[in-house]
């Protein structure tokens, strides 16, 4: 039996990657690496070298959100950034 999805997490959470994909405010470079860690995510490639753990849309959401705020608003790509 599947779970029904009464808040439409995983609707939410797809609107909110394609809106990613138009941010125009975000480097390329940054909208690449953080396309690839979601997709780690849903793939459920977070531990190294241990089991596969599924993360959740409402988490990887929030993910989302977070990187989508650190991305606006640092002055450095993702890449540059050490600490």
């Amino acid at each position: 039996m599947d779970k029904i999805d009464i808040h439409n997490r995983e609707a939410n959470y797809l609107k909110a990657k394609d809106t990613l994909k138009n941010n125009e405010k975000i480097r390329i470079e940054d909208k690449r690496l953080i396309l690839q860690f979601l997709e780690d995510c849903e793939n459920g490639k977070t531990l190294r070298n241990r089991a596969k753990k599924k993360i959740s849309y409402a988490r990887c959401n929030r993910l989302l959100d977070m990187l989508k705020f650190f991305a606006s608003n640092f002055s450095k790509s993702f890449l540059k950034i050490n600490q």
